[in-house]
């Protein structure tokens, strides 16, 4: 299963190599991955981070670590202005290409319906055979040449 995104509107508080760092040390296992596209090539990308969970019980700790991740540079952010932009965009999408995406600070601000919403979706996503998904995921991510995958020991 693959967990990608992008921080909106976050300025300098936080950049997606800090927040991804942040993650992995709440969940050690995934592989961590940021957008990096080859010389030459100017994009802008939608996704600047992604992340590759072997598991389920992977994917009940990100769930947990993105809400802190949230509540710690995203909620902040807001304060006391209920229009305020700042956002975490975020894509679950499994090895068939099959996918949800929402913006959390935007779509989705309580933590049930967050937590609701991922589980669902990695329960409908999940594939049968979670070994090979996620050894090909990972494959498939550094063969791309767009993603860069960070070493988060």
């Amino acid at each position: 299963m693959v967990v990608q995104g992008a921080l909106a509107h976050v300025g300098d508080t936080v950049s997606s190599e800090q927040f991804l760092r942040f993650l992995a040390q709440r969940v050690p296992n995934g592989e961590y991955f940021i957008v990096e596209p080859p010389p030459g090539i100017i994009m802008t990308a939608a996704m600047d981070w992604r992340i590759v969970l072997p598991d389920s019980k992977s994917m009940q700790k990100m769930i947990a670590a993105l809400w802190e991740g949230y509540e710690s540079f995203i909620l902040p952010l807001h304060g006391e202005d209920a229009t305020a932009c700042a956002a975490m965009l975020i894509q679950i999408k499994n090895h068939k290409g099959e996918f949800d995406q929402f913006s959390l600070g935007r779509d989705i601000t309580m933590q049930e319906l967050f937590v609701q919403r991922m589980q669902e979706t990695a329960r409908t996503l999940s594939p049968r055979n979670a070994q090979d998904a996620f050894s090909q995921e990972i494959r498939q991510t550094c063969d791309s040449g767009f993603w860069e995958q960070l070493d988060c020991a």
